[in-house]
C-alpha cells in the first residue's frame, strides 16, 4: 500500500568530505509517500543518500553508515475535526497542531540506550524508571554503498547514490520526532550529515472519522507535563 503524508514534506541533508584530494558531498532526501508491511503494523519511508563530487559527478563505492534517535516525543489523542482527524498535542506542551512541534525532550541524553544516572529524573524526565521515548524508527539496512543495488527494498540504486527505509510502528507516528544520520569515512577522513523530522502517518488514515487512526492515543499519555509520566 502507498498513499500520501499528512502534512508532510520532503526532508533533506547535506555534508561535504575529501576522498584523495577530491571534495565529495553527501546528502539526505525523502518523497511525499509513505508504504506499509503486510500486517499494516509498520510505517516504510523510503530515503536516498547520494554522493558526488564539486562537479556534480556520482562517486561510487562509499559505505555509509545510517543511524536514527528519537530527538522528542509528544503527549495527547487525535481529535475528530469535521469527519476528520486533527493531530492534537496537548497545547500545555506544543501549542496546538503545529507539525514538528518539539514536545518532550529525549530522556536518553547520551543515547547510548542506557538508564543513567541524571537521566529520567524530575529534572530532565518523568521520573518513571525507564527513558522515555526510546529509539522507535530503524533505518534499513543500516550500511550502504553509493552506487549498487539495495538488497532489502530491491531498488537499483542510481549511480553516487544508496536507497534505504526509515521503519517504525504505526501508532508511533507523529509522536515522535526523529534525527537521521548519515557517516561515511574515505582516505581517513569521516565525515556525517543529519536530518530532524516527524514520524509521519498515511493521509489515508486521516480523511474519515468512522475507524480511529493508529495511536489514537500517545503511547506517553496525556499529561500536559513532560515531567508527568501520565
Amino acid at each position: 500500500m502507498t498513499a500520501t503524508v499528512q502534512g508532510f514534506a520532503a526532508v533533506t541533508g547535506s555534508a561535504t568530505l575529501t576522498v584523495g584530494g577530491q571534495t565529495v558531498f553527501l546528502s539526505l532526501g525523502t518523497g511525499n509517500k509513505l508504504k506499509e508491511n503486510t500486517s499494516q503494523t509498520q510505517f516504510l519511508m523510503a530515503w536516498v543518500v547520494n554522493a558526488v563530487d564539486s562537479g556534480g559527478n556520482p562517486v561510487n563505492g562509499i559505505t555509509i553508515t545510517l543511524t536514527i534517535h528519537s530527538k522528542y516525543y509528544n503527549k495527547g489523542t487525535w481529535q475528530d475535526s469535521a469527519g476528520k482527524w486533527k493531530w492534537a498535542p496537548l497545547a500545555g506542551l506544543t501549542g496546538g497542531y503545529t507539525i514538528a512541534a518539539p514536545g518532550c525532550a529525549n530522556e536518553d541524553l547520551n543515547l547510548n540506550g542506557v538508564l543513567d544516572p541524571g537521566e529520567d529524573t524530575s529534572g530532565t524526565g518523568n521520573n518513571n524508571g525507564k527513558l522515555d521515548p526510546g529509539d522507535i524508527a530503524l533505518a534499513v539496512p543500516g550500511s550502504v554503498v553509493t552506487g549498487t543495488a539495495n538488497a532489502a527494498t530491491g531498488d537499483v540504486a542510481t549511480a553516487g547514490a544508496a536507497t534505504f527505509t526509515v521503519n517504525y510502528p504505526e501508532n508511533h507516528a507523529m509522536w515522535v520526532t526523529s534525527t537521521l544520520t548519515a557517516t561515511a569515512t574515505a582516505q581517513g577522513t569521516e565525515t556525517s550529515t543529519s536530518t530532524t523530522f516527524q514520524l509521519p502517518i498515511l493521509a489515508d488514515y486521516l480523511t474519515s472519522d468512522a475507524i480511529s487512526p493508529p495511536g489514537y492515543v500517545s503511547p506517553y499519555g496525556v499529561a500536559t507535563s513532560c515531567t508527568d509520566p501520565n
